[in-house]
């Protein structure tokens, strides 16, 4: 939602000489407030301790160029930096805990000034945009509860696991040796992709951390659970449907040997979560 417009539209150019082409220069057409919501959502429900995560947005800046410009893309982009560099660096964050035994949802409001304008080289034309955030506010917060699959009253948990985003596609191997048809309980989130979320199956934020339709990547390194070294899809059909409270129960027919959970990611360094695994037999 837009909160607020400045009325007056600043219109300022810079002129820099580039050596590859004609004059460049930027001319800012526009500089607005505006706020959105995000909702961030902390799985804790089989830790042992609190679990830590900041929520943060940082000073931004994206280009629209025509080809001719596209040459010039550095040049351009210090060009920006240097009209906004009163604003680099900026940062606005939160930190959100969630208790052991929780599964909290956060409400963030956040407000960020957008500032646009038109970048012209010759008679060529591209865009640019800038944003830089200026508040975050906690709006909400709420233990949604933890839900746990219903177990049959025979079945008992024979082993349970630990697997963390931040160990990637390397996860955790069982003790025990498994065949034939094995129940498993899954549980958790966390980010294999920036501030992307996922759970077993599906990835369920965007790039920004905001809530979009459930989705399942194809490729190999999909951010959701791996068994064996592959996406679970190769154990698991049908997938089961998105689970708001990311909860899966599910049956592989297991090879003979130990069982490998992981996440399908091999970049760790922005991983941050874990899943909960429990084999019943």
């Amino acid at each position: 939602m837009k909160h607020r417009i400045i009325s007056s539209i600043v219109v300022i150019m810079l002129s820099f000489c580039s050596c590859s082409g004609p004059e460049i220069q930027l001319v800012e057409v526009d500089v607005e407030t505006v706020s959105s919501t995000e909702t961030v959502h902390m799985n804790n429900c089989g830790g042992m301790d609190s679990s830590e995560q900041i929520a943060q947005r940082s000073f931004a800046t994206s280009l629209e160029l025509d080809p001719l410009s596209e040459s010039d893309y550095k040049l351009i982009e210090d060009m920006i930096g240097g009209k906004y560099g009163l604003f680099k660096g900026t940062t606005k964050s939160q930190i959100l805990k969630a208790p052991a035994g929780t599964n909290m949802e956060f409400s963030l409001k956040w407000s960020v000034d957008v500032y646009t304008g038109n970048i012209l080289q010759g008679g060529n034309a591209g865009k640019y945009v800038v944003h830089v955030p200026i508040a975050v506010e906690l709006i909400s917060i709420q233990d949604m509860g933890c839900a746990s699959a219903d177990i049959d009253g025979d079945s008992n948990v024979r082993e349970a696991l630990t697997v963390f985003f931040k160990d990637g596609a390397k996860g955790v191997s069982t003790e025990s040796l498994y065949s034939g048809y094995v129940t498993i309980i899954v549980q958790g989130t966390g980010r294999a992709s920036g501030a992307q979320k996922s759970d077993a199956f599906y990835v369920f934020t965007d790039f920004n951390g905001e809530s979009i339709k459930p989705m399942r990547y194809a490729e190999l390194n999909n951010f959701t659970l791996w068994i064996n070294g592959e996406p679970a899809d190769m154990f698991v059909d049908p997938i089961p449907p998105y689970n708001s409270d990311h909860v899966y129960e599910f049956t592989i027919k297991a090879p003979d040997g130990k069982l490998v959970f992981a996440v399908g990611d091999v970049y760790v360094a922005d991983n941050d979560g874990y899943y909960t695994v429990q084999i019943l037999k």
